[in-house]
């Protein structure tokens, strides 16, 4: 049986819903939060209101062309009919997907009913990311004072934030591929600030645990070590500046250290083209000395000899009495 409606038709409210019958549904409204609504109960028993929720003198639905919006009057909301804890109720699917999401404020995710904290949260250019519950959030947003800048903090307060790898030794800051230069990612710089009482800084550490890193650099200096459990100790290496154009290299405790090549007769200090203006030690032991002058000083003796190399004769200079001595030298038939 068909029914066609010409005339507007007055339904009035009923106090119960129908109840479901076989092969039959019912139109009918009731009474939802003071306004009369329209409802259908289909024969399995299904309600559906089919009027939106509104308020008086609203029509929070209207289709515009290709376009069906929600004309806000106050706080209106778009819910699932219940709770969607078992991923009961979707707003599109795998296979019917939205094009696109705006909103003006921001698009939570809450991991169970009555949470304060969302799980995962998009608002003011940002992105959080907690536990949910009523944990704090770490947050990441793009920098407010700084173009082309993204920063890391705690939940949107702009707190103190990490980044960490999922687990350790694992996960990497730029990408290097070997011998496919297209593929290479690279930072141009990493900017560290380091704090005092050993805060800050870059540190690497061989074993997961490890009280003492292998490499440090903080605080204007180079520090590296064997690392382990123990704390800091002398036999680490510490390379620093003390003063404007000067570096200084000692143990970590401020005592000597040696310096030695790889391999006997491997290494220089400086070239034929690039030379060091001036080499200052206590003693000079090895083979060949290449260069200019060679001086000779004791301030605690108030000496200072210079030992100059000509065509055909070696000079002694005595700086403090103004003085040249020529080396005498007897010739050798080899």
């Amino acid at each position: 049986m068909s029914i066609i409606l010409t005339t507007v038709e007055e339904f009035q409210e009923v106090a119960l819903d129908p109840a479901a019958v076989a092969n039959s549904g019912f139109l009918y409204t009731k009474d939802a939060l003071t306004i009369t609504e329209l409802f259908y109960r289909a024969s399995d028993g299904t309600i559906t209101q089919l009027t939106p929720p509104g308020g008086a003198g609203t029509t929070p639905w209207q289709r515009t062309g290709t376009t069906v919006a929600l004309d806000q009057a106050g706080d209106d909301f778009v819910l699932p009919f219940a709770d969607a804890a078992t991923y009961s109720t979707e707003v599109g699917t795998r296979d019917f997907r939205w094009f696109q999401f705006a909103a003006s404020n921001s698009f939570n995710l809450y991991k169970t009913v009555g949470d304060v904290s969302p799980s995962a949260s998009m608002r003011d250019a940002s992105l959080a990311f907690g536990p949910g519950g009523t944990a704090t959030d770490v947050g990441l947003f793009r920098s407010t004072t700084r173009a082309n800048t993204m920063t890391v903090s705690a939940g949107f307060a702009g707190g103190s934030g990490s980044l960490t790898p999922n687990l350790d030794n694992t996960g990497t800051l730029g990408e290097n591929v070997s011998g496919n230069a297209a593929d290479t990612r690279r930072w141009a710089s990493v900017q560290v600030a380091c704090g005092g009482s050993g805060v800050g800084g870059l540190r690497v550490f061989r074993t997961a645990g490890d009280a003492n890193p292998t490499t440090v650099v903080a605080f204007g200096e180079i520090i590296m070590g064997l690392g382990g459990t123990g704390a800091g100790t002398a036999l680490d290496t510490r390379i620093y500046r003390t003063s404007p154009a000067e570096l200084t290299v000692d143990n970590n405790a401020g005592g000597a250290i040696d310096i030695v090549p790889g391999s006997s007769g491997l290494c220089r200090i400086g070239t034929s083209g690039l030379q060091f203006a001036e080499v200052n030690a206590v003693i000079i032991n090895g083979g060949t000395i290449t260069g200019g002058d060679i001086h000779l000083r004791d301030d605690a003796r108030n000496s200072h000899w210079i030992l100059r190399e000509e065509e055909d004769r070696i000079l002694l200079i005595n700086v403090v009495k103004g003085k040249k001595y020529a080396m005498a030298m007897t010739p050798i038939d080899e």
